[in-house]
Formats: structure tokens, C-alpha cells, sequence
């Protein structure tokens, strides 16, 4: 008995026929599983030396403004932690990008720094983790009392020590595709975490389940090493890849073939926040700003939100770093701008002495298409361009002193957000055509408390008052902030004290019912 026939149609025959086609769609399917896997595994693997040598390329700038500042210091003459090199090196530390106090030591003993001044009792260093080709030598992730005892980085060299900016040295590590990131010199021998719990003890080799990725640079005599879970290739939704495409075999393996097929492409978060802006569920939420001494409603601010989106991508600040990585910034910076113009437009044009904050990142800038966003769907909607304020964080200033002064030039205003977690000097930013500072959250929080962070409140708000800056504090959420900061002179505030983010129509019955009016209905649409 023939088991397989063909009729004229084309079409299969006999009693194992289907056991066949069964046979080879499972077949598929599970093909088509490793093959996603694999392409998951080399897409990451990928990402993880970008990320790494990113990270490299910083640390090279790092060693190069510290070459320049070590190459100069010694060619003034000045005695050796005299008052007038002390004065010296304050004066070139004020326009260093990534230094934070430059030091005169002799045999690994520290004398003086710019900001200690003269030591009574000089600090001796133990031996450094590692020493570059050119003798630099690197303490890799130190505590240090200067800061606080945050760890960061110490690079010396003969006469000199200099602190590379902490905040700067976490940074080295934020990147979603680094679990850790090390260093070593270019023998490779011993490992220095550069981040986690510092100390001068080289790290462990790395286990056999971790992804390695190893970026050299033979200039400077270093090597990085980062590392990351292969778990990052699955994500939530594909754990159990193999188990599921076996039991779709059972229901149906043409489907589970179809599935596995655009898995790679379809569940990455750059596709997830591509389709989530271009639906709408990525949607903007208003927060209240306050003038503090008459407690008058100045301002609102744009924050974006998925409240429905995937459980790793939902927090803003995971979504809004992936659209960033993912070159999607400007895409979600236009829909914020859009719904502004839609949900508030005339509500604000009927209110100037409200503003409207606009987060933007760098690739907005660099873009150089913001302002026509800007003017083709807010301001028709009535809404004055000096209403309008764009909030971008200090990382995001370095280069972009052109597309600011156009902005600017437009009538928009400039606020530089998170200040104070940065690197930007104060030079750098006296020189940017700026109208105010957010006063970063982690800051604020120190209100009311001992911490020294109070302190560099006060100092940060009263330098924004002698650059004319306006003053915005963010994330005041207990009483005692509020009284705090209300000490600190005319500035504006905000945070869940006050109001949390809410929806348009919420925005407008709060603010209806802080004047006391009825709120109006048609106010909050767009032309």
C-alpha cells in the first residue's frame, strides 16, 4: 500500500501525509528557535563591546585632560603647594569637564588639593591598582574623603593627584548592557572592578555563564573588560523558548513557526517602544510647578508614561534611556509635543504666565528639527514661544552651545534638569545661553536633614541667583523639605507634596479648583 500519494492538485495523499507535514513544521520551528537564540546571543554580544568601548573612549579623555593638566602645572614655577599654585589650580580645575580636585603629592603622600587646601597631617596612598604605560598610576574605584567617601577614581602621577568626578566614574557602568565593567593594563593580569564595593583587591575571573567583551587601548596601556548575563538575550517573554515551541508542535507548529520567526525583531525594546509611541500608549502626564513664596501655579512639566507597557520597560526612566539607545528620543520627544498641543494647547495660550516644561535629549539637538516640531504643533494653538520651557540634562549639554543659542533665539527657554548630577563646570555652563536649573531630586531630598547635599542646595541655588538663573527644585515629598527650601530665597518647586503627575483633564479641575473657577471644557484642545 503506497503510504504517500500526490493528486493532480499538488496536493499530499495517504495516511501518513499529515504525520509528515507535522514531522517537518516541527522540524522548523525548532531550527528557527535556535536560530533567534543565536541571533539574540550575537546582537548582544555586539551591544556589550559598544557599550565597552564606549566606556573606554571616556576613560581616554579622562587620562588626556589629566596628561595636559600634569604637563602644565609644573612649568608655572610656583612653589609646591604655595598659595599661589593653589590659586593656579583652582582656577584650571574651574574649567575641567571630568576632574574634581587636583593634589601636590610626593612619594605617594598627598600635601595639599585644591579644595583641601594645605594638609597638616599629609595623606599617604597605599600602591595603586594598576600603572599605564606612560606611569600614570590608577587607583580603580577608591573611597575617598573628599567625596564623601563615594568611591571613585585617583589617577597620579609623580607630583600630582587629581579625583575624577564620581558621578562620572558610575556612569562608566549605566549602560543597560553591562552587569560590570573592570580594568586592567594591557598584560591583562589582574582585574579592578570599577564599580560595586570599592577596595584594591582584583576581581575573580569571570564565570563561564557571563558574556565577556574586552576593549584595549594601546596608547594609554589599559584594557577594559565588560561583562553581562547571556539572560539578556532571552528577556521575560522568551524564557522557555524550547519547551513552548515543543508544545506548540502538539497544537499547532505552523503558528509557533510563524512566532519564532519574528520573535527577534518583534519583542527587541526599541520595537516595543516604536509600536507603543506610534499607538499612543506611550502618553504625557502633567506635573504642577509652584511658585514657593506665593504658592501660585507657575508652570507644568511633561513627563512621559507607559502605563501599560511590558513590567522591564514600564518605569520612565527605563524606557525613555532604551528610546535613547535606540535612537527613538526624537520620535518620543514629538509625541510629547504633540500631546501637549492636543491636551493643552489652548488651555495654555489662555494662561501665559503658565509655562509648559519639555524634556529633550541631545539627539533632539543634534536633530536640528525641534524648534520646526516646536512651531508647526504647538505654537498655532496659541501658546507663546516664551512659554515654553526645554529641560535637557547636563550630559546632554557638551557640544551643544549652537543648537541652544538657535533655540533661544526662537524665543524658547533653556533649563538645564538633574543639576547637579552631572560634570559640567560652571564656566561651561555660564557660557550656554541657560534661563534656569532643576535642582536634581537626589539633592533635594537632603532638605531638613544633616547631610552635607543640604548645603550644596543652598550653595547651588545662590550660584543660579548670581547667573540669573531661575531656580526649580524637584521630588519635594515631605513637609519638612517644604520648609527647608522655602528658606532658600525666590525659587519654584514641585513634587508629591504638592501634586503628583496627572492627566489633562486632572491638570484642569486642579487648577479650576485652586482658583476657584469652573474648569473649562474646551480650554485644554488644540487648534
Amino acid at each position: 500500500m503506497r503510504l504517500i500519494g500526490v493528486d493532480p492538485s499538488g496536493r499530499l495523499r495517504g495516511p501518513t501525509a499529515w504525520l509528515l507535514v507535522v514531522t517537518l513544521m516541527a522540524a522548523g520551528a525548532l531550527a528557527a528557535a535556535a536560530w533567534t537564540e543565536h541571533q539574540q546571543r550575537v546582537e548582544l554580544e555586539a551591544n556589550l563591546e559598544r557599550a565597552t568601548g564606549a566606556a573606554l573612549a571616556r576613560i581616554e579623555q579622562i587620562l588626556d585632560e589629566f596628561r595636559a593638566l600634569a604637563a602644565e602645572i609644573p612649568s608655572s614655577g610656583d612653589i609646591d603647594c604655595s598659595t599661589a599654585q593653589l590659586e593656579r589650580m583652582r582656577r584650571q580645575l574651574f574649567g575641567l569637564d571630568f576632574l574634581r580636585d587636583i593634589g601636590i603629592v610626593r612619594d605617594r603622600t598627598l600635601f595639599c588639593s585644591t579644595t583641601l587646601g594645605v594638609i597638616d597631617d599629609p595623606v599617604s596612598s597605599s600602591a595603586p591598582d594598576l600603572i599605564l604605560a606612560d606611569g600614570i598610576e590608577l587607583y580603580a574605584y577608591r573611597s575617598v574623603r573628599l567625596s564623601l567617601n563615594r568611591p571613585t577614581m585617583v589617577l597620579q602621577l609623580e607630583h600630582m593627584n587629581a579625583l575624577v568626578d564620581p558621578v562620572l566614574v558610575e556612569g562608566l557602568s549605566s549602560s543597560p548592557w553591562l552587569d560590570a565593567l573592570q580594568i586592567s593594563d594591557i598584560a591583562r593580569t589582574d582585574w579592578f572592578a570599577l564599580y560595586g564595593a570599592p577596595g584594591n583587591v582584583p576581581v575573580t575571573a569571570p564565570g563561564s555563564d557571563l558574556l565577556v567583551g574586552v576593549r584595549c587601548s594601546s596608547t594609554d596601556g589599559l584594557c577594559l573588560r565588560g561583562l553581562t548575563s547571556p539572560a539578556r538575550a532571552d528577556g521575560p517573554v522568551s524564557s522557555g523558548r524550547l519547551s513552548f515551541v515543543v508544545l506548540g508542535a502538539v497544537a499547532g507548529l505552523s503558528v509557533v513557526l510563524l512566532i519564532q520567526l519574528a520573535t527577534l525583531g518583534y519583542c527587541t525594546p526599541s520595537m516595543r517602544i516604536r509600536r507603543a509611541l506610534a499607538s499612543g500608549a506611550i502618553k504625557a502626564r502633567y506635573q504642577p510647578i509652584f511658585e514657593a513664596n506665593s504658592g501660585r501655579l507657575v508652570g507644568i512639566e511633561t513627563l512621559a508614561r507607559w502605563p501599560r507597557g511590558p513590567a522591564f520597560l514600564r518605569p520612565p526612566e527605563a524606557f525613555v534611556s532604551a528610546a535613547e539607545n535606540g535612537g527613538l528620543a526624537r520620535r518620543l520627544t514629538r509625541r510629547m509635543i504633540e500631546n501637549v498641543a492636543g491636551d493643552l494647547g489652548r488651555w495654555l495660550a489662555a494662561r501665559p504666565e503658565v509655562s509648559v516644561a519639555i524634556n529633550i535629549s541631545a539627539q533632539d539637538l543634534e536633530g536640528g528639527d525641534l524648534g520646526e516640531a516646536l512651531e508647526r504643533h504647538l505654537i498655532p494653538t496659541g501658546v507663546a514661544p516664551g512659554q515654553v520651557v526645554l529641560e535637557i540634562t547636563e550630559r546632554s549639554l557638551v557640544g551643544m552651545h549652537g543648537p541652544i543659542e538657535r533655540l533661544v533665539e526662537r524665543g524658547y527657554s533653556v533649563h538645564v534638569d538633574d543639576f547637579g548630577e552631572g560634570y559640567s563646570s560652571l564656566a561651561y555652563l555660564h557660557e550656554l545661553p541657560l534661563h534656569g536649573v532643576k535642582i536634581s531630586r537626589t539633592f533635594v531630598s537632603s532638605l531638613g536633614t544633616d547631610s552635607p547635599k543640604a548645603v550644596l542646595v543652598a550653595s547651588m541655588v545662590q550660584m543660579a541667583e548670581q547667573l540669573n538663573l531661575e531656580v526649580v527644585l524637584e521630588g519635594i515629598e515631605t513637609e519638612r523639605q517644604r520648609q527647608a527650601a522655602a528658606r532658600l530665597g525666590e525659587v519654584t518647586w514641585q513634587g508629591f507634596l504638592f501634586a503628583r503627575p496627572m492627566s489633562a483633564d486632572s491638570l484642569k479641575a486642579f487648577e479650576a479648583a485652586l482658583s476657584g473657577d469652573e474648569p473649562d471644557e474646551d480650554a485644554g484642545k488644540g487648534a
